[in-house]
């Protein structure tokens, strides 16, 4: 009997640990509840929420086919210790590879506990190319994005495009019959409804989770919406975007099927938006080598000039950036955004970021944990990524003169003010040029709408060209 051991991974189709395990023997799936990830603190009950759902769907399914989902919480190593000592016929563990810092330790421990007692078996299964598949000729990581990106795509090239077919998972799990008679003693078994129905949940909360959700936005995307995809993925006030990080997030759909899609759609299909889809998700696999390199980037800016920078963190500033009460609305429209749904578009993620960094001149560690706690996708990787591109602390950032000037983000990307219109509604009666620079508004405009941008809005908090310059200067004193 084999286990397999359920991650960053919640689905049947084109599972590869599962499909291996499935392949050698009968197969137990077991959930580990981690009590750090799920109430630590870059942890947040949106993504808990997301989880859960996904889980109770995933055991729904399993139990359609005769078996049961395990849940069980504790330590991973101590569980199956105790449930290989319990059960003697239990003889491997199957799981697929993560890379965060985190999990790496996690299953380093797993595999140094557990390598007398069960047969480990691990698999790549995040990501097309591992972060030691891509390599510069001194067998040196990249990190320079067009260089990997370019050494990727040859890599790719390598593989015909059945090779990325989504595997069919055979039903080779334990029966319930045996399950009943496992000896599940000195383990913690969670009844995932109950634990689901004993937390909060966020009512607003943008996507819902599960596989079955996942694959709906995949075909509403591939049949529609790609076509369009380079031309609208960064207009803010409609979807532009496929919404499948979350499915990433969480492994409800697999990178391989995604990239599947990009390689049968390249044959037929708007072949700048496919080529644009694909380079996000080559981003994607970049900064998951990056982490995978460099563990150290989660505490630490990756350009070691930079980590001297003398971030000012005025907590008035953090607070207002946190709370969508900036007077700048791109910025409030994106907060307010996330804290209601728990997500917004890269574009906006993108200029909130900056205007954290590069306008209120505020360490970008805490903006990422900022965005851990709220974003129902948020993957340590791709956020961290993110978050130093914008700062330009990271490899391959933004140049730190690179400064989104706000107004010109809305000017461009919300020209008719209906992405602010929809998250500040204390704007909604004013002309879009009005509600996306409201510090302009002259004093016959205020009587003619009734609004006043201190009693009904806020008063910008800073200056953006004079903080410019401040920033231009900080950076150049490192």
């Amino acid at each position: 009997m084999n286990i397999y051991w359920l991650r960053r991974d919640l689905r049947l189709i084109d599972n590869m640990a599962l499909n291996q395990s499935l392949a050698n023997d009968q197969t137990l799936a077991i959930y580990c509840l981690d009590q750090t990830l799920l109430f630590g603190k870059k942890s947040s009950s949106n993504r808990t929420q997301i989880l859960l759902k996904s889980l109770i769907e995933l055991a729904e399914k399993l139990t359609e086919l005769g078996t049961k989902l395990l849940v069980i919480s504790g330590k991973p190593e101590a569980i199956f210790y105790t449930l290989q000592d319990n059960n003697p016929t239990i003889q491997k563990l199957y799981f697929n590879e993560d890379y965060s810092p985190y999990s790496a330790t996690r299953d380093d421990l797993v595999k140094q506990t557990l390598k007398t007692k069960l047969d480990i078996l691990t698999y790549k299964d995040q990501v097309i190319f591992s972060g030691t598949e891509i390599l510069k000729a001194d067998s040196k990581p990249y990190t320079i994005f067009t260089a990997y990106k370019r050494k990727w795509l040859e890599k790719l090239q390598q593989f015909a495009i059945s090779d990325f077919e989504p595997l069919i998972t055979q039903n080779n799990f334990v029966s319930n019959t045996k399950i009943s008679k496992l000896n599940l003693s000195g383990l913690k078994i969670i009844n995932l409804v109950e634990f689901d129905a004993s937390l909060p949940k966020n009512k607003q909360i943008a996507l819902q989770g599960g596989e079955r959700e996942s694959r709906e936005l995949l075909t509403k995307f591939t049949s529609s919406l790609i076509d369009q995809y380079s031309l609208t993925r960064n207009n803010l006030a409609e979807i532009g975007t496929s919404r499948l990080s979350v499915a990433l997030k969480f492994g409800l759909i697999s990178i391989r099927e995604l990239v599947y899609n990009c390689l049968i759609l390249a044959k037929t299909g708007n072949k700048e938006s496919i080529k644009s889809w694909l380079n996000e998700l080559i981003w994607r696999e970049f900064y998951q080598m990056i982490l995978s390199n460099f563990p150290e980037v989660t505490k630490q800016s990756f350009q070691v000039k930079y980590r001297k920078l003398s971030w000012e963190d005025n907590p008035n500033y953090i607070a207002a950036w946190k709370e969508g009460k900036t007077g700048y609305p791109i910025i409030d429209a994106a907060m307010r955004q996330l804290n209601l749904t728990g997500w917004i578009p890269n574009r906006a993620r993108m200029i909130v970021a900056m205007f954290l960094t590069k306008d209120l001149l505020c360490d970008w560690k805490i903006g990422e944990e900022y965005f851990m706690q709220k974003l129902i996708d948020g993957d340590i990787a791709a956020n961290n990524g993110g978050w130093q591109w914008s700062a330009g602390t990271g490899n391959d950032a933004a140049p730190y003169f690179r400064i989104f000037n706000p107004l010109a983000q809305a000017q461009r990307f919300d020209p008719e003010a209906n992405y602010i219109k929809q998250f500040i509604p204390e704007l909604k009666n004013l002309p879009a040029k009005i509600a996306i620079s409201p510090w302009l508004i002259s004093p016959l405009e205020e009587i003619k709408y009734e609004f006043s941008l201190e009693k009904n809005y806020h008063l910008p908090i800073i200056e953006h060209q004079l903080q410019r310059k401040r920033t231009l200067e900080l950076y150049k004193t490192v």
